[in-house]
């Protein structure tokens, strides 16, 4: 996998003032979002487990695929945090299965896979991948987040023009889930933990062996 260093370009990717862009709240309770404000926002019909949101307008839109995930339901915000930093687990087979479920945009399992990464410009970190339809002649920007219980999926796509790829960026990094206050806080508390734990047993480590008392002779 191309490991990039997405978190530099975090300046440069912000590119929606908050006179442009408006947040957007899943009536559903899985995702927030922030977009341009000339994006109207659209519900899909999709499974009761999913919300499928589409923004944006006739040159450019990202969707939003937010699952429900029971084998995650019960994990702790730390151990989601910690996932999704496990590169090893996002690999090439599973950005593809996650696009070629989008009949919509990679028709007949046509995705085809040209980078992928981990930004970490944000505290979830973020697998981020760049996919083609060829079919459709599109080419597609990707982000999948994790959250406890939560899947979620944003894919944005230029159709004419230059992609305003800084735009999606920002689109991208803005997805969060309505309890992120309360789950970064435990997440945080933590990492807090261990790393005082760790600061601990290192310093135990480091402190000399005591001397033996001396042998005393007996008279």
């Amino acid at each position: 996998m191309r490991i990039l260093a997405l978190a530099a370009i975090l300046g440069v990717g912000l590119c929606l003032g908050a006179a442009e862009a408006r947040e957007y709240r899943d009536p559903a309770g899985r995702i927030v979002f922030d977009a341009p404000a000339n994006w109207p926002v659209t519900v899909e019909q999709a499974p009761a487990d999913t919300t499928y949101l589409i923004a944006g307008n006739d040159d450019n839109e990202c969707r939003f695929i937010v699952r429900e995930s029971p084998s995650t339901a019960n994990s702790s915000p730390y151990d989601i945090w910690r996932t999704a930093k496990d590169d090893a687990r996002f690999t090439d087979a599973f950005w593809l299965a996650q696009a070629n479920a989008i009949q919509r945009v990679f028709p007949n399992n046509s995705a085809v896979l040209a980078s992928h990464a981990r930004d970490d410009s944000g505290f979830w970190p973020m697998q981020r991948a760049e996919l083609d339809s060829p079919s459709r002649r599109l080419h597609v920007y990707g982000g999948f987040q994790l959250r406890s219980g939560i899947e979620m999926l944003g894919l944005c796509i230029n159709y004419d023009g230059d992609p305003p790829t800084a735009t999606y960026d920002s689109v991208l990094r803005s997805m969060a889930h309505p309890n992120d206050a309360t789950f970064r806080a435990a997440a945080e508390e933590r990492i807090a933990a261990r790393a005082a734990a760790e600061a601990a047993a290192a310093a135990a480590a480091a402190q000399p062996a005591p001397e033996p008392p001396p042998n005393r002779r007996r008279n």
